[in-house]
């Protein structure tokens, strides 16, 4: 099924406040997404996982930690980021996750459930990325077409 991004975000705020008490609010969360991408359909329960990994994994004994989620057009597909603050993603994922084999990802099924599901409704075109960003934390990139309700 499908849902708007607006529709996964409010989803996601949600499980945010109840991951902020749960983690005695250290982190939190921001979203930064143009209100002409809110009504853009994107498959249900895409970002979550990836939120989720974010908090559990990326953010593990960080005290001020941050979950940002943006998004933005690019050409005719829709690019969704999810940024962390935290240690930085480990090299052997980050290769995992870019063959998009999912029996390589075996113990990361977040990642593995969110690129098979996009890369079987749109394509291989589509799916993840992930890097590690110079400052630190991790910028996972969901990519899809760009498609309004």
């Amino acid at each position: 099924e499908f849902e708007t991004l607006q529709e996964e975000l409010e989803l996601l705020e949600s499980y945010c406040t109840i991951q902020e008490l749960r983690f005695d609010d250290s982190f939190s969360f921001e979203v930064e997404v143009p209100e002409e991408l809110m009504h853009c359909l994107i498959p249900k329960l895409m970002l979550q996982p990836l939120v989720e990994n974010a908090i559990i994994h990326g953010l593990e004994g960080v005290d001020d930690g941050l979950v940002k989620v943006t998004a933005q057009r690019v050409n005719e597909d829709l690019e969704i980021h999810v940024i962390d603050n935290g240690h930085g993603i480990e090299d052997t994922l980050i290769q995992m996750v870019k063959k998009h084999d999912g029996a390589l990802q075996a113990g990361h099924l977040g990642f593995t459930n969110v690129d098979s599901i996009i890369r079987l409704n749109y394509g291989p075109a589509y799916g993840l990325d992930i890097a590690r960003l110079p400052e630190g934390g991790t910028d996972v990139v969901l990519r899809l077409p760009y498609q309004k309700a």
